[in-house]
């Protein structure tokens, strides 16, 4: 639990997220398996070896990508697609956080809305100092702790 302690797992954004991580990871173990053998075909029609053939790209029909090519392709893949891993697992993240956010706003504001003021203490911790005015400058009604209650309003 260490690293995810805190993380909620029931909102979407956490959803999304860890569907995009699965998926990413997925297509990098193809891809290690597809590599290799690539690798392997290569070699074996370099060497004329019978029933051996390079597949065609069926993505970009226009391809025509040579045998050297695609070796000089393949030489550094491990190093290039943990690069393309690492960016992709912080662009997830940041989408994560951005989605996270957009959630507890609008949580807590469809509460604040309808004047929910239990609703919107549970976003914080007990010991937190929950204050909410009528209008600018008006007293404060509610609080979380009652230690608040003994203290004046901070302006």
């Amino acid at each position: 639990m260490g690293a995810t302690k805190g993380v909620r797992r029931s909102t979407e954004a956490y959803k999304s997220f860890k569907d995009q991580i699965e998926a990413l990871w997925n297509f990098a173990v193809m891809i290690c398996y597809a590599v290799p053998t690539l690798k392997k075909n290569i070699k074996a029609v370099e060497e004329a070896i019978p029933n051996y053939s390079i597949p065609k790209n069926d993505l970009f029909s226009h391809d025509d990508s040579t045998p050297e090519q695609l070796k000089l392709l393949a030489a550094d893949y491990k190093h290039r697609l943990t690069a393309y891993l690492w960016l992709s697992s912080f662009s997830f993240f940041e989408a994560y956080v951005s989605g996270a956010l957009r959630e507890l706003f609008d949580a807590y504001a469809h509460r604040a809305d309808r004047r929910d003021a239990e609703g919107q203490k549970a976003f914080f911790a007990e010991d937190t100092r929950f204050e909410r005015y009528a209008r600018p400058g008006a007293e404060a009604v509610a609080r979380t702790d009652p230690a608040a209650r003994r203290r004046q309003p901070e302006r």
